[in-house]
């Protein structure tokens, strides 16, 4: 595997990982306000794995663009 496709290779599970993470923090926030209970903190946080992922997200892109420059 070329080291772009192993980049993105390693990508695609980091994007998945923080797909799952976001997922839980939505979920633990949803138990949060069914409990009538604080969600500022949870939802800083939530807003901090959706910044991480748009960068996942914006890496896969540049991977693919160079990935197909090199074809």
């Amino acid at each position: 595997m070329s080291k772009l496709g192993e980049q993105l290779h390693l990508n695609d599970a980091q994007v998945r990982e923080a797909e799952r993470r976001l997922e839980l923090q939505r979920t633990f926030i949803a138990r949060l306000h069914a409990s009538s209970k604080d969600t500022t903190s949870a939802r800083e946080s939530l807003e901090v794995i959706r910044d991480i992922l748009r960068g996942l997200y914006l890496q896969r892109l540049q991977l693919r663009r160079r990935m197909g420059r090199g074809k």
